[in-house]
């Protein structure tokens, strides 16, 4: 099979270039951390410079924010941030490694993607517009060419279900065992990307003890049955000793940094309505636009209506993506009034989704017309525009695409600006004052507070700055956070916002200057 794709996968390796140049990627690869969930991006950042900088104890993961144990903390299992780390130990500090390093990983997914589609439907036309599709997702483009794990943990998602794929048609065990490596991997990196490890427990036990008999009808055999259930049994292992050791870390050392439990609808007090809206409106927008959205939608009633006409294996998968996805928007509803990011790791369904549509299509795929053809290809070309204005409008301050798209309001352009010009005159001087701390005598371990961040990493990574970040809201209603922050060892307070001086707060503590770097003031702590 491989063979016979070869040429494909050169192709798509041409289209993926391509779709990098109209995203815009060039003109950002070698930018740090930036625009929409900065907040996120600078803590996976975070992970991989301490380990580059202060030793590579894997099981040891520390972040700039000092919190209450020298900043040690856990969010996901740090594959990436490691992987990151050695890289810089290889080839220098750079962050378009870590941009390139999650990319890398997205892109071998598609080329899985393409083959799974292929090995289903049997139509290159076909694979190229479910890879076509799933590569003009704003979600997709957006974050698989940033710092978070999530995007990662997708693409394991998806190379783990090829691979399953690939062994249900040759048997070959080899191919189980490393579709449950990658299954693990992601569920590792993100439990978002559970249901595809359900999905592969789920169809080979129901193949291997023939019950219930309507869905077993594949031909899986191990020469002793207590073999899968002895690698799911390993795998179950090490999954729940990660995440037990990383609540035990976490509860040890810096409890409340990031999230490792659920925010259910049902804990809502109110705006469970408001936050459905944004739901709707702004997160699912990043998913897909409506209209691909709409088609999604739409395809999957169809095949939920005619279940039966699909493979039992895809039936399985389907439904237990489509009821993954409910239980997940419920179980997280909470986030998404901003998060978009908590929805990558959904977007196994609509890979679902398509690979069950290859499937019923099968039949009549042979005989689609060439101006069926074209009529596709224009609507991916258009899908991949809207994408495009989306990922530039983010990323790239008055970009002409944005400026002339017929895609974007008025308003969202207006608001693009703003954000671009208030980025660049409060926290961008962060980027490259470093050099600058440093020549004051400040080392990267002498504890600072920023002020005001929101954020537990923004500043003080851009900075790489140990330290503590503080908001104007929060020094208002507790006055005694500075001086616990001193009593934690912070040396020197680093203000970007010079209105908050004259707050009462903040008064006894701006008393020697020591420094300033554009917007940016420094000072000594006594």
């Amino acid at each position: 099979m491989i063979k016979k794709l070869k040429y494909h996968f050169v192709f798509l390796i041409v289209l993926q270039i391509g779709l990098c140049i109209l995203y815009g990627y060039h003109k950002m690869y070698n930018e740090r951390p930036y625009s929409i969930h900065q907040w996120r991006q600078t803590d996976c950042a975070s992970f991989a410079k301490n380990y580059y900088e202060e030793g590579m104890h894997f099981f040891s993961p520390q972040i700039h924010w000092q919190g209450t144990q020298q900043g040690k903390a856990i969010s996901e299992f740090p594959l990436i941030n490691y992987s990151v780390a050695c890289l810089y130990k290889v080839f220098g500090e750079h962050e378009f490694l870590y941009r390139f390093t999650v990319f890398g990983i997205y892109f071998i997914s598609i080329l899985f993607l393409f083959a799974m589609v292929f090995v289903v439907s049997n139509s290159l036309f076909y694979s190229y517009f479910a890879v076509s599709l799933i590569s003009t997702s704003p979600l997709i483009a957006y974050y698989s060419f940033s710092f978070l794990a999530d995007m990662p943990a997708l693409s394991f998602a998806i190379i783990s279900l090829s691979l399953f794929i690939f062994f249900l048609k040759s048997n070959n065990k080899s191919k189980f065992v490393f579709a449950l490596l990658f299954a693990v991997l992601a569920v590792l990196l993100k439990a978002s990307s559970a249901p595809v490890l359900l999905i592969i427990i789920t169809v080979t036990i129901i193949n291997m003890f023939k019950f219930p008999k309507y869905f077993a009808t594949e031909n899986i055999s191990f020469k002793y049955k207590i073999t899968p259930l002895v690698f799911f049994s390993i795998a179950f292992v090490i999954i729940y000793s990660w995440y037990h050791y990383a609540f035990l870390y976490n509860n040890e050392n810096s409890n409340g940094v990031f999230l490792l439990e659920t925010l259910p609808i049902w804990k809502m007090d109110d705006k469970v309505i408001e936050t459905g809206r944004l739901l709707y409106n702004v997160q699912f927008s990043m998913f897909f636009n409506k209209g691909v959205l709409i088609f999604i939608s739409i395809i999957l009633g169809w095949l939920l209506l005619n279940l039966k006409k699909i493979n039992s294996f895809l039936q399985i998968s389907l439904l237990i993506a489509l009821a993954s996805f409910t239980a997940f928007i419920i179980l997280f509803y909470q986030v998404f009034n901003v998060h978009d990011y908590y929805l990558i790791n959904s977007m196994i369904l609509p890979v679902i989704i398509l690979v069950c549509l290859g499937d019923y299509l099968k039949p009549t795929l042979e005989n689609i017309t060439k101006k069926i053809m074209v009529f596709v290809s224009m609507i991916i070309l258009v899908n991949a525009v809207y994408c495009a204005t989306i990922i530039r409008l983010r990323n790239i301050n008055k970009d002409v695409l944005c400026k002339y798209s017929p895609f974007i309001t008025n308003e969202e352009k207006n608001f693009s600006d703003w954000f671009h010009y208030n980025y660049a005159t409060t926290i961008k001087p962060f980027e490259t004052i470093t050099p600058y701390l440093r020549s004051l005598g400040i080392s990267r371990t002498d504890k600072v507070i920023s002020l005001p961040d929101p954020s537990f990493n923004i500043t003080l990574y851009l900075m790489d700055q140990k330290g503590f970040t503080e908001t104007e809201k929060s020094l208002s209603i507790d006055t005694l956070r500075i001086k616990n922050d001193i009593e934690l060892g912070a040396q020197y307070l680093i203000v970007n916002d010079t209105t908050i001086l004259h707050n009462s707060y903040i008064n006894n503590y701006i008393k020697n200057p020591i420094g300033k770097f554009e917007n940016i003031l420094v000072y000594k702590l006594e």
